[in-house]
């Protein structure tokens, strides 16, 4: 099935033709996706290159990113320090940075395998048959998985317990733009995932694993459907995919503005 789907990006709309095929997806947050979840790659976006202009060429300029602990001090490495967030010396935008039980970390509701439905208090639906319009995405057929610690599995309760946990003293996380996501692929890089090493712990899905790869949520909906949210992968280069259902379970990773 072919359809025109417009996403505001923050910067402008754009019109995007997606083909989308029915699959369910699997996650660590419920153990399985819905069987109308669909993902769909964008295809021809390319993600922001920051450039350098010498006398006869054009370099790529690589990112810089400065370390924070949970407590928002600068990282010491060598220490008993976690890093907590990473702010992008370029945009000035902060990133979380998640946890990751796979490499023997202390396992957190953040960890980097989760995933969750996309839900919004600001405006949004979640787009599943088992949950009503506008209503948490609660452990219905075990939805939401025992060890993410949190009795809902969506993008709103997933913002509104990091607040709460103040990661890196911070209580204004929330989900990034398209954009904003677009800005953490490294075309540097040679294999999966594209993304600065900085951000720490990035978890993707092949791509052979066509419509039922996972991103990474974004805050864009569609302004003809508000069950229709946009997402990144980092398994891609270009990185853009959209998430056809709000219900399919995809990675979060949050961002803060300002100081």
């Amino acid at each position: 099935m072919n359809a025109n789907v417009t996403f505001k990006t923050g910067v402008k709309s754009a019109l995007i033709t997606l083909s989308f095929s029915t699959m369910a997806l699997l996650s660590a947050c419920g153990g399985g996706g819905d069987s109308a979840s669909q993902n769909a790659e964008v295809p021809n976006t390319a993600a922001p290159t920051n450039t350098t202009t010498t006398t006869g060429s054009t370099t790529a300029t690589p990112k810089t990113f400065t370390k924070y602990n949970l407590s928002g001090a600068p990282y010491v490495a060598g220490g008993i320090d976690t890093v907590g967030c990473v702010k992008d010396n370029v945009t000035g935008l902060t990133w979380e940075v998640k946890t990751d039980e796979a490499a023997n970390q202390t396992p957190t509701f953040r960890d980097k395998d989760f995933g969750y439905e996309w839900r919004s208090t600001s405006g949004g639906v979640v787009g599943t048959k088992a949950v009503a319009s506008g209503a948490a995405a609660t452990n219905v057929n075990g939805r939401c998985q025992s060890a993410t610690g949190l009795i809902n599995c969506d993008t709103q309760d997933y913002i509104n317990a990091v607040n709460a946990a103040g990661v890196c003293g911070y209580q204004n996380w929330r989900l990034p733009t398209t954009s904003e996501l677009l800005g953490l692929i490294d075309t540097s890089k040679t294999a999966a995932p594209y993304i600065y090493a900085d951000l720490g712990s990035t978890s993707f899905d092949p791509e052979t694993q066509g419509s039922s790869v996972r991103g990474y949520w974004a805050s864009d909906v569609n302004s003809a459907n508000a069950a229709q949210h946009a997402g990144v992968s980092f398994s891609l280069k270009t990185g853009n995919r959209a998430q056809w259902h709000s219900a399919s379970y995809n990675y979060v990773r949050l961002v803060r503005s300002g100081n």
